[in-house]
């Protein structure tokens, strides 16, 4: 059993044949080392029928197709005891985040991507310069934390914890699919802001100037 979806496209052309054409074309959803292999692959066509006035896309999908997925390619991902660190990113001038990430086994690809940041304490941040909307082809984002911060004082970024989300066409919540994209949300992240350095002088003297407000009260 398959999958099909349907996009249809109308032209002002005023007929001039009453005749139809189809055309099928294979689509291939499989790794490049699988090029060296005979294992079976992952095949979908897209059938084309057109008239002279509209235009029909039909693409059907095996119902054995995998479920679209994301591969996060940056920040690097940690093998081993270490994967248990998460990236950590200061909140200060100048600093940028870099999302890299590569789209598999998809064969209904998705027109745009929707980029969050999910923060611990419940907020939801949009991920880079256009709003967290980036096109379907995107391999990248690179998100200017410190413009965000600047701009959006009402829900300023936190020191804690985040989780990146990213999703298709579908939304972010859309069930398994064979074929299409899912939602992913498995990149944990954490912000912080520095604090302004203070000598030890300064401390002292600080601490002095406190004991003797207490003894003049």
């Amino acid at each position: 059993m398959s999958a099909i979806s349907a996009t249809i496209s109308d032209s002002e052309t005023e007929p001039e044949a009453s005749e139809a054409s189809v055309t099928t074309t294979p689509i291939f959803s499989f790794p490049l080392s699988s090029l060296l292999s005979s294992s079976p692959r992952t095949v979908a066509s897209t059938t084309t029928i057109s008239s002279p006035k509209s235009s029909f896309s039909l693409v059907s999908i095996p119902a054995t197709a995998a479920v679209g997925g994301i591969t996060i390619t940056q920040p690097n991902q940690q093998q081993g005891a270490a994967a248990t660190t998460s990236p950590l990113y200061k909140i200060a001038p100048g600093e940028h985040i870099t999302f890299g990430w590569l789209i598999t086994s998809v064969l209904a690809s998705p027109t745009s991507l929707t980029i969050s940041a999910v923060c611990d304490n419940g907020n939801t941040y949009a991920v880079g310069p256009t709003d967290g909307v980036v096109p379907g082809t995107a391999t990248q984002v690179v998100w200017d934390i410190w413009k965000y911060q600047v701009e959006n004082p009402a829900t300023p970024l936190a020191q804690a914890g985040y989780t990146l989300s990213v999703w298709g066409d579908r939304g972010a919540d859309a069930l398994p699919r064979p074929g299409y994209l899912a939602g992913f949300g498995g990149l944990q992240f954490a912000m912080y802001t520095p604090q302004v350095y203070t000598s030890i002088e300064d401390g002292a003297l600080f601490f002095f100037f406190l004991v003797g407000m207490v003894h003049l009260i």
